[in-house]
Parts: C-alpha cells; structure tokens; sequence
C-alpha cells in the first residue's frame, strides 16, 4: 500500500497498465506497415548480414580490400551495358563492405 492513498499503490498499478498494454497491443494483430516495410528492408539487412558475416571471418583490412576490388571489377562490368545489373549490385556491395571495414 501507498503511504499517500488507499487506492493506488504505483508499482502494482504501474504493472497492471502494462500489461493492459501488452495486451492491447497483442490483440491488434500484426501491423500491415509494419511487414511491407520489413520486406522492403529485406535485401538491404541480407546483404548487411552478408557483409557483417564476411567483415568477422576476413577482419578488417581483407574487408577494406575486397571491397576495393568489388567495386572496380563492378565499374568494369557497369560500363558495358550488358554488365551493368550485376554491377551496380556489385558496387554497392564494395561499398558496403569498406564501410563495414571502417566503422
């Protein structure tokens, strides 16, 4: 019990409203923004993984360095027209990996 009143006594109530809202929450069902902007943001935390994965097993200046040679090799295949869907994927990968590299 609260020293101040009978009838709140804050931890207690404070539990029963999150719970409430836990609940409400639950009851909703799952939030359709919520799973369109999860699977657009699919391809970005796969490659991030991918980099991530990479950046833990090579280290830090072999990450630097393979992404150095993605993006060349991505400019090369970029500057013919025929190469050009596999190599912008390919510079943004290099990107990536210089970046996970760095920070």
């Amino acid at each position: 019990m609260s020293r101040y009143s009978d009838e709140f006594d804050y931890p207690q109530d404070q539990d029963r409203w999150a719970r409430a809202s836990r609940r409400r929450r639950r009851d909703r069902g799952p939030n359709p923004i919520a799973l369109v902007f999860d699977l657009i943001l699919l391809p970005f935390r796969l490659v991030w993984g991918l980099a991530n994965l990479i950046f833990n097993l090579l280290g830090t200046l072999i990450s630097v360095v393979v992404g150095v040679l993605l993006i060349i090799v991505g400019v090369l295949l970029t500057i013919t027209v025929f190469g050009a869907p596999a190599g912008i994927p390919m510079i943004l990968f290099g990107i990536v990996m210089i970046l996970r590299g760095i920070f």
